[in-house]
């Protein structure tokens, strides 16, 4: 059960992801230009933000009952834009309507085949859309209020927590490199930016997530004749908040790497968290440091990381070499 419901929440995000990219790219865009085009800019970006809900929504509950039960879950994920659980709301009312059409069709699985007509034009976008709303509107009205509360005092209120949150949740991005840990980590992040609040934790698991693969270009700058793809490339990845781009360099020896990566994104997280650097931009890359509160300590820590990592790797050339070089002649020993 845990796996299905975390399996379902991946998938959803595959889809949501790229929505908060656009979102963040063209709320930085929107400031460079003076209205009305800087200001069109904005209002698409927060549209783009808030329609992130209902695609969060309609994803996880795609995954869970396929088609019919996508309506349901995109008003609901929609609606729930009106309170301040953010993604979180989304979220549930996308496994309320999942498992509530799935529910439903187990129920009428055994009815007439002259009257399974009537389901996906009626029972399912009529009846499921409608309790579905209802379950929006408790969390809107009843619940909102304390999700809203419990974030201030997880996420803002105790300076300690989140530094802890600031540390895992940044060193977590550099684990699978936009695996499904990855995935999570920015979900929970996202999470924190409920009702527009500036968020700390946002702004760790930025930077994070931009340490591996710019480590991966300083590495590549200086071993260009060994490396196929060119430093610039890995660079503007790491620049644009893209972890995949560590990704080549790291599957050489991922039981090495790996904890190397995560040490300096877990750094630079703690950083973030220690002087409090927030933001309300969910992505943007290096961009999204024009619109911080401390957004030259957000560079500073994001360097800090990154050389930390390469004096870790530095330490460990040896071995990481040693391990390279086995894998390469374990494979060739394979393909003869």
């Amino acid at each position: 059960m845990k796996d299905s419901i975390y399996k379902r929440l991946t998938f959803s995000l595959s889809y949501t992801l790229p929505i908060l990219v656009v979102s963040g790219v063209l709320f930085s865009i929107g400031f460079l230009f003076d209205p009305p085009l800087g200001s069109f800019l904005l209002d698409v970006s927060d549209y783009a933000y808030y329609l992130s809900y209902a695609v969060l929504a309609a994803g996880i509950a795609y995954a869970i009952a396929d088609r019919v039960a996508i309506i349901p879950a995109l008003l609901g994920g929609f609606i729930i834009m009106n309170g301040t659980m953010g993604l979180l709301g989304a979220a549930l009312v996308g496994f309320f309507a999942g498992y509530l059409t799935k529910g439903i069709m187990d129920l009428f699985s055994s009815i007439p085949r002259l009257l399974t007509g009537m389901l996906p034009l009626f029972v399912y976008p009529v009846v499921v859309t409608l309790m579905t709303l209802g379950f929006t509107f408790l969390l809107n009205t009843y619940v909102d209020y304390y999700v809203y509360h419990m974030y201030e005092i997880l996420f803002y209120d105790y300076r300690w927590l989140v530094i802890t949150f600031s540390v895992i949740l940044a060193s977590f991005m550099a684990f699978d490199l936009g695996g499904p840990v990855n995935k999570i980590a920015y979900l929970i992040a996202i999470m924190t930016l409920a009702d527009g609040l500036s968020s700390t934790i946002m702004a760790a698991v930025i930077a994070g997530g931009m340490v591996p693969p710019l480590v991966v270009a300083v590495i590549q700058l200086f071993n260009r004749k060994e490396t196929v793809v060119k430093w610039w490339m890995t660079g503007i990845l790491g620049l644009c908040f893209m972890t995949e781009g560590a990704i080549s360099y790291v599957e050489q020896d991922k039981k090495t790497l790996v904890p190397m990566m995560m040490i300096g994104s877990g750094v630079a997280g703690g950083i973030v968290g220690w002087f409090g650097i927030s933001t309300k931009l969910p992505h943007g890359g290096i961009l999204v440091a024009l619109f911080m509160n401390n957004g030259y300590l957000f560079l500073l820590a994001i360097a800090v990381g990154v050389v930390i990592t390469l004096l870790i790797i530095v330490v460990f050339l040896r071995k990481i070499n040693e391990n390279i070089e086995r894998k390469k002649s374990k494979n060739t020993s394979l393909q003869a």
